[in-house]
């Protein structure tokens, strides 16, 4: 799903796969479906596992990696713009 304002994304992530250190211009929100992921942000590390649930505000830089297969639904919300 993608609006200017909102994105929402199914992520599948193999075992070890890693997203690199980012930030967004949106506040985010990453739900764990399956698997076990590890999400690093503002000096702390999550370890989100299936049901697991973390948002974040705008602009946090954060990367993350999974321990095991893993899928997760990203949602990202932007400020709107007048």
């Amino acid at each position: 799903m993608k609006y200017d304002d909102l994105r929402v994304v199914l992520m599948a992530l193999q075992s070890g796969a890693r997203l690199p250190e980012h930030q967004t211009d949106g506040r985010l929100c990453v739900q764990v479906l399956a698997g076990h992921i590890q999400l690093q942000a503002s000096g702390r590390t999550f370890n989100l596992r299936a049901g697991g649930l973390l948002a974040l505000d705008r602009d946090i830089r954060h990367d993350v990696m999974a321990l095991e297969e893993s899928a997760c639904l990203l949602t990202i919300a932007w400020p709107r713009k007048d």
